[in-house]
């Protein structure tokens, strides 16, 4: 018989709640006054995230298309394609609610899709194109763009830069060629800068 004492059981450390910066945004508001208010805040805070003061600018006409139109059981989905520069189209997802419009128009709402090449799709309920090199992902329970149009909501669904339409040739979700360009870019950037302002003696 073994004379070992037991093994101790392992000590669990009690875990500090995450906290983080955007904590505060959901506090304080309990009118709709308050609300109105603290959108400002959420705005501001989320154009610095995306750090929106460095995005080029935007082209003045969209040249917003319709390419194609679906029945989404109850509403309509509208694949858009829109400028975004000079010379690259992005695409979206558009769900219009069926009802008869308010008389200041219907909320908008974002809807951002996951890392699935056709996640754009699946917000509104739509499964993968034919040869969708990721056609396997699970498909249920994703739908929040349908949810909100059944609510009475527009919803844009936009397809990823490196995904669906704008699927690099490496695969979904491969930024290298996007971060490639860039690098490029300010390589290019900084030549002519160099060349244009040299260094004073």
């Amino acid at each position: 018989m073994s004379n070992a004492s037991p093994k101790p059981e392992p000590r669990l450390c009690a875990a500090e709640p995450i906290q983080s910066t955007w904590d505060d945004l959901v506090q304080g508001i309990d009118t709709s006054e308050a609300w109105q208010r603290k959108r400002q805040v959420v705005k501001a805070r989320f154009l610095e995230l995306i750090r929106d003061a460095a995005a080029p600018e935007a082209p003045r006409d969209p040249d917003l298309v319709v390419e194609d139109t679906f029945d989404g059981g109850g509403f309509e989905i509208q694949y858009v394609s829109y400028q975004v520069e000079s010379d690259e189209r992005a695409h979206a997802y558009i769900g219009l609610p069926s009802a008869t419009p308010p008389p200041e128009g219907f909320p908008g709402v974002v809807c951002l899709h996951g890392t699935t090449n056709w996640g754009a799709r699946r917000t509104l309920g739509l499964g993968p194109e034919p040869n969708d090199p990721e056609a396997d992902k699970v498909f249920e329970g994703l739908d929040y763009a349908r949810y909100l149009v059944g609510r009475g909501y527009v919803t844009i669904s936009p397809e990823h830069f490196c995904a669906a339409k704008r699927m690099p040739k490496e695969g979904p979700f491969d930024t290298g060629p996007f971060t490639a360009s860039i690098q490029t870019g300010r390589r290019l950037a900084s030549t002519c800068t160099t060349a244009a302002w040299p260094a004073r003696s």
